[in-house]
């Protein structure tokens, strides 16, 4: 059988890559947060996120969902992303959440 192709879009390769961090094999959940954190790929997220400020780009409904996602599956992420200031006034601002009462809500 034929492997499924990449994604041609670089942040869904990167979002697809940490996905086994976000839902991994029980054997490895106890060390998942540690090694998600250590990939850098929350840190790099939150900063295109609070970078964006208002302007919405095509990445920012994977982006946020996969945090959100991260956050609600480890403790240790979402201490980490509940630290950085710029974090509320991001959600706040963020075109994609504005239209989505739900997921800005959780966050």
């Amino acid at each position: 059988a034929a492997a499924a192709a990449p994604p041609a879009n670089p942040t869904a390769l990167l979002l697809s890559l940490a996905s086994c961090y976000v839902d991994p094999p029980p054997q490895h959940a106890a060390r998942a947060a540690e090694a998600l954190l250590a990939s850098g790929v929350p840190q790099l997220l939150l900063q295109r996120r609070i970078g964006a400020g208002e302007r919405g780009d095509a990445d920012a409904p994977a982006e946020w969902s996969w945090l959100l996602r991260a956050c609600c599956r480890h403790r240790t992420v979402l201490s980490f992303c509940s630290r950085v200031p710029a974090l509320l006034a991001a959600i706040r601002s963020s075109a994609h959440l504005s239209s989505r009462g739900a997921e800005r809500l959780t966050w």
